[in-house]
Formats: C-alpha cells, structure tokens, sequence
C-alpha cells in the first residue's frame, strides 16, 4: 500500500524515539503470520466430477492462468475446457499488473461457455481490480493495455460481478469462496440487503445502476447499500482484517460467518504470501490461495486447491446447473477495495519440502493445495 512520506525530524527526544519504537513493536505484534502448509513432492491431483477447485488471483497473466487449470487437469494442453462434472472458482483479480489483462478475460470467459458442455461450471468473482476498473482507476493496468481496456472492460466486468459463492453443501468440500474476506459484520450488512441466494443479483444491478458513484445518488436505499458496501475499506473485496489481523479475534469471527454460511471453510485471495504458497488459519478454516503466481506480481509457481469429496458429495456441478444464481450457495451464488495504493509484494522465502511418490486426490474429503513445481499441500 502507498505510505505518505514521513516528514524528517532532527529534534525527536531520545525517550519519545523509544515511545515511538515500543508502540510499533505492538502494532507488528498483533499481526500474526500466516501458517505455512507442509509441501510433498508429488504429482497433482486429477479433477473428477464433483471436484470443487480454485484458483486466485491471475493479474493479467494468461500462461498462469492456463497452467494452474491445466495443473489439476481442468484444461487440456491445449487450454481447452475437458473436466467433466467440475466447479471451478476463480477468486477475482483477472486484470492489472500483468500484461494480459484482456486475454485472460476473454480467455476465462470462452472457458464459461466450454464448461456448460462438459457439465461443469466457471465462477468468476469480482476482485477489486475489477472494481477499481469500473470506477475508472486504471492506476495498475499496463500502459501497453490501458487504451484497449476502458469501457469495455467496465462493461464486461459488471456482467460478471459475483461476491460470494458457496458450494458442496453438507459434505466435506463445503466452502465458501470471495476475493478478499468475509468479516461478520460486512456479511451482516449484506444480509441486510437481501436473502444470501439473491445478493449477487443486488449487487449487478447496484454497478449497472451507479457504475463509479459509491454513494449511488437517486437510487433505491437497497442498492445504495449494496454500493456502500462494495466500496468498504473492510468490505468483502478490499478486507485484509482476516488474513493479517491476530489470530485469536480473527478466528473468533470467523467461526460465526462460516455457521451463519453453514461452511467448513472460506477460500479467499488478494493477500499475496510472501512465501509463493498457499497459507492457512484458525486450524484451516481460512485459506490464503493468492500466491502473487502473475509474471506482473512475484511470478510464483501456478497453484490451484483442489476439493474432492468422494461418490456421495462434491460440488454440485455433477447434479447440474442450479436453476436460480447460476454462478454460485449451495448451487446457488452469494455476494461479496485494496489498491487504493498496494505496493507490489516480493518474494522472501524458500520452500524446502520432502520427496514423496506420486498420488491422487482420491479420499473422500480429499483436499489439497499444487503447484506447477511439482508439490503438493494438504489443507
């Protein structure tokens, strides 16, 4: 995030230096760091209808975009849809940074018409660059790109606009899925506006009504509060509360939004690990997906997480397309900033892992975080 430049003071007193130090030394103390998960060297699991799989955020980066589907064998080797049975979820954040926002976009939505073929499904949530795109801040999108995209990527983008998604219900795969997070009080105000199956529609018809006006004047009260909470600094596409806020609160309140949900689990990107690996919380309850894998971030290995819940439960792509919010709880879709100036992440650490033979995610819960680099995380 960009910083305000501090103003240079010579004639600070030693005592209030050392103030200053202790109250910084708290504020670090109440960010928790991210659980890293163990890695095995082994071969990535394999879609099979009633897999529930995600991918984060892409930034403009087609290859990725293509490699972390091709890694659970979602696409062929042609980038060609081919699971049969599957729900895919990418977590937001298609555009910006990288210099492809517009192929991937178009590329991802060729992949929602090729999946109804195969009986599967491609959910698209909205990521805050997409919202930032819509509000006409083209800050983060490549000079080379930034004449193409203008209204008609807005456009595409409001089509698309889903917050949250929740899938598998009642087996272990039950998860729900949005770009940044979900704290109690943001879902609150959400299902303030409207029931859980019908807010994704509310929040359509709030961008197609007040596109980049957040207070949304002249507009009916429930899309000025849909519009409001899009545009909340701890709103459910711009939050980083629950992946860098102390772990005790932060699981606290998540335990309320995955009850009020009725999940095992929420799925969520935006925060890049510095590590380029997945991350866990609150006793894998809460996934960090966003491993900066665009070339435009940290260009870390492609990653996908995969879900499969053996013969009796899965996502509900296997049984057919839900008839109502085809885009995402229980079969049906539910709703949903950070670049109000975020400084590229970079890349700190090594993984080091142990060798392990090849498998397959074939275990009823089977839940698993690939890389592109050959590992494999069970979460």
């Amino acid at each position: 995030m960009d910083m305000p430049q501090p103003t240079t003071t010579r004639h600070r007193s030693w005592p209030t230096a050392v103030i200053l130090v202790a109250l910084g030394a708290a504020v670090l103390g109440n960010l928790q760091a991210e659980k890293p998960i163990g890695l095995q060297q082994q071969a990535a699991p394999t879609a099979k209808p009633g897999s529930l799989i995600a991918i984060a955020d892409l930034h403009g980066d087609v290859d990725k975009a293509r490699k972390a589907l091709q890694l659970v064998s979602v696409v062929d080797s042609q980038g060609r849809w081919s699971a049969e049975g599957v729900t895919v979820v990418q977590l937001g954040d298609l555009v910006d940074r990288g210099p492809s926002s517009l192929e991937v976009v178009r590329y991802m939505h060729s992949l929602q018409d090729q999946a109804l073929q195969h009986n599967s499904r491609l959910v698209l949530l909205l990521g805050n660059h997409e919202l930032l795109n819509l509000h006409g801040d083209f800050r983060y999108v490549t000079p080379e790109e930034l004449m193409q995209l203008g209204k008609q990527q807005q456009q595409q983008h409001k089509h698309m606009a889903t917050l949250l998604a929740v899938f598998g219900r009642g087996g272990p795969c039950t998860t729900a899925f949005v770009h940044a997070g979900l704290i109690a009080q943001a879902l609150h105000e959400l299902l303030l506006i409207k029931e859980l199956q019908g807010v994704n529609n509310v929040v359509r018809q709030a961008l197609q009504r007040c596109g980049g006006d957040r207070a949304c004047a002249g507009a009916p009260a429930h899309l000025q509060r849909a519009s409001a909470v899009l545009g909340a600094a701890q709103g459910p596409v711009w939050s980083r509360q629950q992946a860098q806020g102390r772990e005790g609160s932060v699981c606290r309140h998540l335990e309320q939004v995955l009850a009020r949900l009725g999940v095992r689990r929420l799925v969520v990107g935006h925060t890049p690990q510095s590590s380029g690996r997945a991350a866990v919380r609150c006793e894998g309850k809460l996934l960090l997906l966003d491993t900066g894998m665009s070339s435009g971030m940290m260009g870390s290995p492609a990653a996908a997480w995969l879900c499969h819940a053996g013969d009796a439960q899965g996502s509900t792509a296997g049984g057919g397309l839900p008839a109502a919010d085809a885009q995402g709880v229980g079969g049906k879709t539910v709703v949903g900033q950070d670049d109000r100036g975020e400084e590229k992440p970079r890349s700190s650490s090594r993984v080091s892992s142990s060798a392990g033979s090849d498998s397959t995610c074939g275990g009823q819960g089977c839940s698993v975080v690939a890389y592109a680099d050959g590992y494999v995380a069970a979460v």
